[in-house]
């Protein structure tokens, strides 16, 4: 028998080992509800930027007899999908909330140079896009919408719309999105 161990009780040895246990398991415990609340915060941020994406396609589906009129004679698609390249007038800047950020100086990716010209000089933000009951009035833009519009694709007659959500911040692109009209009709 232990001379430290007193008989109705634990050891000193046996009570630092427990105590080590039960801090183990509060430690994993822990960071698998942190995981668990990261991964709920990305799987949140795919689906507002998937909205995001689909609002605009949308938007612009609805539209496409007076964005196609737009074209000139000749040329069968208008816009761009490529982050490097966006087209004045077909993007547009969001902040975190996926409000529309209004800006006269509008710079597109890290390193580069302003390359969208709104005018008035100040910037505003529109949240009547936003999915949230609490939008930021944020003025920062997180994401880029980009779309494309292309006649007669896939076949004559047809006009499709395609989207991409880009993060501002690094040029990637976090979704993209298309609709076809297809004589009247429509399809994903």
């Amino acid at each position: 028998m232990s001379k430290y161990r007193n008989k109705n009780g634990f050891s000193l040895l046996e009570f630092i080992i427990a105590i080590i246990l039960v801090g183990l398991v509060i430690t994993i415990l822990f960071s698998i509800t942190v995981t668990g609340v990261k991964n709920g915060r990305f799987v949140q941020r795919l689906a507002d930027v998937r909205t995001l994406a689909s609002q605009k396609a949308t938007q612009l589906f609805n539209d496409i007899p007076n964005q196609v009129k737009n074209f000139p004679v000749g040329q069968t698609q208008a816009g761009s999908l490529d982050p490097n390249n966006p087209v004045n007038g077909y993007f547009d800047l969001l902040n975190d909330s996926g409000c529309l950020i209004n800006s006269s100086v509008v710079v597109i990716g890290k390193g580069s140079t302003p390359t969208q010209d709104l005018g008035g000089g100040h910037t505003t933000v529109d949240c009547s896009i936003s999915n949230l009951v609490n939008p930021s009035d944020s003025t920062v833009p997180r994401y880029r919408r980009q779309w494309l519009i292309a006649k007669n694709k896939p076949t004559v007659g047809d006009v499709t719309v395609y989207v991409v959500v880009v993060y501002q911040d690094t040029n990637l692109i976090a979704r993209s999105y298309s609709l076809i009209k297809v004589d009247g009709g429509s399809s994903k």
